[in-house]
């Protein structure tokens, strides 16, 4: 069983791919994975998460990046419009824009014996 105190001493994994579509930047593709050591030595993971990042502002229609990411990405469209965040997400929100990029988390999982 991995205890609190093991993550001292994780190791941290951070691999990012780019998907490139019809020759230009597409959306950055990346997933991040977090793992101890159990008793034994082995690794055991603790937490992995992934998703993409998208480049705001740049000229990219983001609702069909989206869609030709996978079927089930389509559910954040109503995230974004043309090259930007939607305009009602910031209103709803109350959000102050702040930088050119756009970070959608896909999954997340958590060691169960490590949840609260």
């Amino acid at each position: 069983m991995t205890e609190l105190t093991d993550l001292d001493f994780i190791r941290l994994a951070i691999d990012t791919t780019v998907e490139y579509e019809e020759g230009r930047p597409g959306p950055q593709a990346w997933h991040v994975r977090v793992e101890t050591d159990d008793d034994q030595g082995r690794p055991t993971g603790v937490f992995w998460m992934d998703g993409w990042t998208f480049r705001l502002g740049a000229g990219h229609y983001l609702a069909g990046e989206l869609d030709a990411l996978s079927a089930d990405t389509a559910v954040f469209i109503p995230l974004v419009e043309g090259d930007d965040v939607s305009q009602r997400l910031v209103d709803e929100l109350d959000l102050v824009p702040l930088g050119d990029g756009l970070v959608l988390i896909n999954h997340v999982t958590l060691n169960p014996e490590l949840r609260g």
